[in-house]
């Protein structure tokens, strides 16, 4: 199995949350393996980097401010 797709978004710490880590991955594995489209890995950790992103850039946002 290729590097769990959840290190990609919080890299874990401590062996219980890599322990959590991998579990969380391996559901996801099973659960995309039912999408169809004909996705690859390199195409899921390419979506999972840009959320990853949005995240990060989300985590800046002040929600009580009104939009620019």
């Amino acid at each position: 199995m290729s590097r769990p797709l959840v290190a990609a978004v919080r890299p874990s710490r401590t062996p219980r949350t890599r322990r959590s880590a991998a579990a969380v991955a391996a559901r996801e594995h099973a659960v995309l393996r039912e999408v169809g489209g004909d996705l690859t890995d390199a195409d899921l950790r390419t979506c999972v980097r840009v959320l990853a992103q949005m995240l990060t850039l989300f985590d800046t946002v002040d929600v009580n401010r009104p939009p620019p």
